[in-house]
């Protein structure tokens, strides 16, 4: 049987393509011995590592407040406060990392140094809510009085912690791949900055590729990073895109 560990990316809602891949492989009796990931892709892993099935992941994304209004920052900066999804999380994913089904890295970042941090022990909900923390849209979350925020920002593709730890076979799932757009997809400040931010994360994350066995790049370009009315756009391109490359695998006896 083949066993795997996966590195996800962060992406918003884009990162339900993740959950596309675990779908692939569950079908394909692939199993996860452990999995690092950053903001959306921390949040996939935490929930499948606590014992979520597809259908509970994708239900969590479809009816969840992750964008609710109700849930905004009066003094802190940022749009939504952080903290006020605590409960949220402490419902479905485990409390501690020491209790979960999968081996679960999360990658944060510390805003005060600019440097990526990795958590796999003790307390699981603070420094997931801090990787899933984008700015500007959640306020940073503070972890033993220093301030962290979106895993992303720092480490979109946080592969590091499972090479040190040497996990064996790692495949890779990256949701932010710049596609090829038209020039009039870059008609406003709003639309460049938007593709500004996914260039340069790409471009500083891309030389750690080659180190996974395997990477998934689904085309995200049509789903909303923001619209959880998208989850299931999102998690049928993941799983199309997984099924494809994990057939071919299979034809060229990479897989069993």
């Amino acid at each position: 049987m083949t066993e795997v560990s996966l590195v996800l990316s962060g992406g918003g809602i884009r990162g339900v393509a993740h959950i596309g891949l675990l779908a692939a492989m569950q079908d394909h009796g692939i199993n996860v011995n452990a999995i690092s990931g950053s903001s959306a892709g921390a949040l996939v892993g935490a929930l499948y590592s606590s014992g979520l099935s597809v259908n509970e992941m994708l239900d969590f994304f479809r009816n969840s407040t992750l964008f609710n209004v109700l849930n905004l920052a009066v003094t802190k900066p940022g749009i939504l406060d952080s903290a006020r999804y605590r409960k949220l999380m402490g419902s479905v994913v485990k409390a501690e990392f020491g209790s979960l089904n999968i081996p679960l890295t999360i990658c944060t970042t510390n805003l005060q140094t600019g440097e990526p941090v990795y958590f796999d022990k003790g307390d699981l909900i603070t420094p997931l809510l801090a990787s899933c923390a984008v700015p500007p849209l959640f306020s940073p979350v503070e972890i033993d009085g220093v301030v962290h925020s979106d895993g992303g920002i720092a480490d979109n593709f946080p592969i590091d912690p499972l090479l040190i730890k040497e996990h064996g076979t790692i495949w890779g799932s990256y949701v932010i791949k710049p596609q090829h757009v038209d020039k009039d997809e870059l008609s406003s400040m709003l639309k460049v900055s938007f593709r500004t931010s996914l260039t340069l994360m790409f471009q500083g994350n891309k030389h750690k590729f080659v180190a996974a066995k395997q990477m998934f790049f689904p085309n995200m370009h049509s789903v909303a990073p923001f619209s959880t009315s998208d989850t299931d756009k999102a998690f049928n391109i993941g799983y199309a895109t997984a099924k494809n490359a994990l057939e071919q695998l299979k034809e060229n006896g990479e897989i069993t």
